[in-house]
């Protein structure tokens, strides 16, 4: 009982961050299922598919009044990141084992999972520590949105993670977006990239608790409401940093726990 009434509670930080900031909450979903309900890596996924797209979506639908969307940006980036994403949830993660053998060690999966979320975690901490203040703009190409979709397709596909502390400086300094119209085309393309691959894991596999599932949606869909009504009420240069630090701190203690 305890344990669900902390993972509420994250749920609903997890909800206001995606709501003030568009991007940074969903990275700490993952660590939350993990350590706290006691989920497995690779289960914990299929959740934080979930929550991360469906929050993003209802985000994106509550703040799309004062925003507006590039679409020629959603084509470059978004398309390659879902198709590398679908394709990492359906052909490649099914069939990798739980554990394997590396010289006289046995590493698993689950481990290296966190691992990498953690390493995530700290790039996620510098970016919202420091602001953006170079634009790499250029009309001429989009190709490097193109390999930004992919890569990032490729860690939501791993992970389980919106990636939208990447997707919101990617789209600021290759596209030309102003910050606002980042964060708002980040909470489509999250949604665009999360749902269809928690649609699939869900007809696909069989260990979803739909009931704590629904449990942990509604509260960060509560928290979101909660963060884009007063989205405007906050300085969101000290909150990213705040938050930078506290996803740097959890980082540290998911490596200290994993390496250990």
């Amino acid at each position: 009982m305890q344990e669900i009434i902390i993972a509420i509670i994250s749920s609903s930080i997890i909800g206001v961050i995606i709501g003030l900031l568009g991007a940074g909450g969903s990275i700490l979903i993952m660590p939350m299922l993990v350590y706290v309900l006691k989920i497995p890596a690779n289960e914990a996924v299929t959740y934080s598919l979930g929550i991360v797209g469906i929050t993003s979506f209802i985000s994106m639908l509550q703040s799309r009044h004062d925003n507006s969307f590039h679409s020629r940006s959603f084509f470059s980036f978004g398309l390659p990141a879902l198709s590398m994403t679908l394709f990492i949830r359906s052909m490649i993660m099914p069939n990798i084992p739980n554990s394997f053998t590396f010289g006289n060690h046995e590493l698993f999966v689950d481990k290296i999972s966190m691992t990498i979320l953690a390493l995530l975690m700290l790039a996620a901490s510098s970016r919202m520590i420091m602001s953006i203040s170079v634009q790499l703009h250029n009309k001429s190409s989009q190709i490097p949105l193109v390999i930004s979709g992919i890569l990032i397709g490729m860690l939501t596909g791993i992970t389980g993670i919106g990636a939208g502390f990447l997707i919101v400086p990617s789209l600021v300094l290759l596209s030309g977006m102003t910050m606002r119209q980042a964060i708002f085309s980040s909470m489509i393309l999250i949604s665009c990239n999360t749902l269809p691959s928690f649609a699939i894991d869900v007809v696909t596999t069989s260990y979803m608790h739909f009931d704590t599932f629904f449990i942990l949606l509604i509260s960060s869909l509560l928290g979101s409401f909660f963060g884009i009504r007063y989205s405007n009420h906050i300085n969101q240069d000290n909150l990213k940093k705040i938050f930078g630090i506290v996803i740097a701190l959890i980082a540290f203690l998911i490596l200290y726990k994993e390496l250990s």
